[in-house]
């Protein structure tokens, strides 16, 4: 069986399975609200606001910050990052496009954009993001962005058309 015919066939099944997990976790009253708690997460990103983004967060935190590089270990490690990189950026727009929820976990399609505070550049870089609950706090969290653009855009280059018709989709918030 070819990869197109595979995911073909595997889509509808994979879909389903992730739907009936989420409607099941829905009606016995044990979801959180995942999507809330990951737009809570984001308005507070936008202000800059890191203690209303650490309030999602458990004490135990595994994060990736970008898959490729070492996690942060514990919600004071996660502390420390933010805080250096909120004092180097303005302007942030975190949106996100789709999302999905499976189990504990909710996959988020979106784009990091913000502007580069020395530089006065604007970085707009799609990314995939997991993060996994535990109750209603995130306990793991991969960010998957191509480090090479984000490095591109930071230094001036501008996206291309294609990069530009996927950040310019509709989204939240």
């Amino acid at each position: 069986m070819d990869r197109r015919n595979f995911i073909q066939s595997s889509a509808p099944a994979v879909l389903a399975a992730g739907t009936a997990t989420s409607l099941s976790e829905a009606k016995s009253g044990s979801d959180p609200k995942y999507f809330d708690i990951v737009l809570a997460v984001v308005d507070a990103w936008r202000r800059l606001d890191i203690d209303g983004v650490l309030v999602h967060i458990s004490e135990d935190i595994l994060w990736y910050s970008h898959v490729g590089s070492p996690p942060m270990q514990n919600k004071r490690q996660m502390r420390a990052f933010l805080e250096t990189f909120a004092s180097g950026i303005t302007d942030v727009k975190w949106v996100i496009y789709n999302h999905a929820i499976s189990g504990n976990q909710i996959f988020l399609d979106g784009a990091d954009d913000f502007v580069m505070i020395p530089e006065k550049r604007r970085v707009a870089i799609p990314y995939l993001g997991v993060m996994t609950f535990r109750g209603a706090l995130i306990y793991e969290w991969r960010d998957y962005f191509d480090r090479a653009v984000f490095l591109r855009y930071k230094a001036g280059e501008v996206p291309t058309m294609d990069m530009q018709r996927l950040l310019d989709r509709p989204g939240r918030p």
